[in-house]
């Protein structure tokens, strides 16, 4: 993430609380041959962002010249990308805060859906490192949100596929991957899981 070498250790703690709320807690751990156990970089929730750290996921979100970003969920149904740069973590340190993003996108989440995996999503839509979030709905079908990326950074809106698109009427969404270039076109592919879709609730896998 700091463009060092190294790699570096990432760790979601959803769960921390402060007092009674639940507002979650992200994170990094610097690589290399010194490496310890004092978080390096830790992104907390707050009472009006509740939640952070779900999911998460790290690319080259502003191309393939720049640093790598990490792209952290909440509850509130948003993504904040934070940018790693040149032997450096993203601003705030030890103690970083939501303000600190240099992006914040708000997925358009429809009926019950929430943001449960966020993965690179590769080539799929540029040539540049896209995101791709998959937000399964309880009684809903669920959706994927594409994201493409540029030398400015992530899109701000997405390319969305609908579960109901493909006869799903739930958990479409629930998990997400870069299938790589499956069928050699120059672009990589993308994998859907949807484990409770089918009529006897079989779950089904899209690419």
């Amino acid at each position: 993430l700091n463009s060092d070498g190294f790699d570096d250790l990432i760790v979601s703690a959803r769960g921390f609380m402060q007092g009674t709320a639940t507002v979650g807690r992200v994170l990094v751990y610097k690589g290399g041959t010194t490496m310890d156990e004092v978080a390096d970089w830790v992104l907390t929730g707050n009472t009006s962002v509740l939640g952070v750290g779900g999911a998460f996921a790290v690319g080259r979100f502003r191309g393939p010249t720049n640093p790598r970003s990490i792209a952290i969920s909440a509850a509130n149904g948003h993504v904040y990308v934070f940018h790693g740069g040149s032997n450096a973590f993203p601003p705030g340190g030890t103690a970083a805060q939501i303000s600190n993003a240099a992006q914040d996108l708000k997925v358009p989440l429809i009926n019950d859906e929430s943001i449960e995996e966020i993965v690179s999503a590769g080539t799929v839509l540029n040539t540049s490192e896209g995101l791709a979030i998959g937000a399964p709905g309880k009684a809903s079908a669920g959706s994927v949100y594409l994201y493409s990326s540029s030398s400015s950074g992530l899109s701000a809106v997405p390319v969305t596929i609908r579960g109901s698109a493909v006869g799903c009427s739930s958990s479409f969404g629930r998990a997400v991957a870069s299938a790589g270039n499956v069928n050699s076109s120059g672009r990589d592919d993308l994998l859907v899981g949807a484990p409770l879709c089918g009529t006897n609730s079989e779950g089904r896998a899209f690419l």
